[in-house]
């Protein structure tokens, strides 16, 4: 009896250092969002492909455009983008004799609403830098407006085109993201179409864009 109340002794004060040195239970790891949407807002720079027409009635082939858009991952890192933006400039309606630019001093202004549906693939990330590539169709709505037009010379059509894309995004604080995004986009416009372009041959609307984006991701 007394060999088996020892042994039982023994076995406590062993156990108990041993009790006390187990290691804690490992902190499950934090769980990020598996569900990858974005939205954002973009500031454009535009360099208009119709840089003649635009510098003959603005004195510069440079836009800006502001507006916003959303993407949405479906299969790993493929994903759809819907996104929108505005551009409006005034200038002064010109006539054109032979290549020549006659300033009529009547003020115009040229509105551009392009919306672009698309998609894209994002590289897997090494570190907060995320680069991307894509395209989309693009659908422009194009508005030339001058006060004292007489009738068929103002202009609101709808053009349609493609567009190229590659950028780079960079997490800096959770799901809060900027990048940088370079476009090319080609818009064919009709050469019967009644704007300043007819005048210098000119059949695109697209042109190259740098664009600045800052949003939100669930996915980070």
């Amino acid at each position: 009896m007394r060999h088996v109340v020892f042994t039982l002794v023994t076995l406590a004060a062993l156990a108990g250092p041993a009790f006390a040195q187990a290691p804690p239970a490992s902190t499950p790891p934090a769980k990020t969002s598996s569900v990858g949407l974005r939205g954002y807002a973009v500031i454009d720079a535009d360099a208009m492909a119709a840089t003649e027409s635009f510098k003959a009635v603005f004195g510069s082939s440079q836009m800006t455009a502001f507006g916003g858009g959303a993407e949405v991952d479906i299969w790993k890192h493929l994903f759809l983008r819907i996104a929108a933006s505005r551009a409006e400039r005034t200038g002064t309606r010109v006539f054109i004799d032979n290549g020549t630019v006659f300033d009529l001093g009547i003020p115009m202004t040229v509105t551009l609403l392009p919306v672009e549906a698309g998609a894209g693939w994002r590289f897997a990330p090494r570190s907060r830098f995320t680069p991307y590539v894509g395209g989309a169709f693009v659908s422009l709505d194009y508005q030339q407006v001058s006060d004292q037009a007489e009738a068929g010379e103002n202009v609101n059509e709808r053009y349609t085109g493609s567009a190229v894309f590659g950028g780079v995004d960079v997490v800096i604080w959770k799901g809060l993201f900027i990048g940088g995004e370079a476009q090319y986009r080609h818009i064919p416009v009709p050469e019967t179409s009644a704007s300043v372009m007819q005048a210098f041959g000119e059949t695109n609307l697209g042109g190259v864009t740098a664009r600045l984006l800052i949003g939100f991701t669930t996915k980070h």
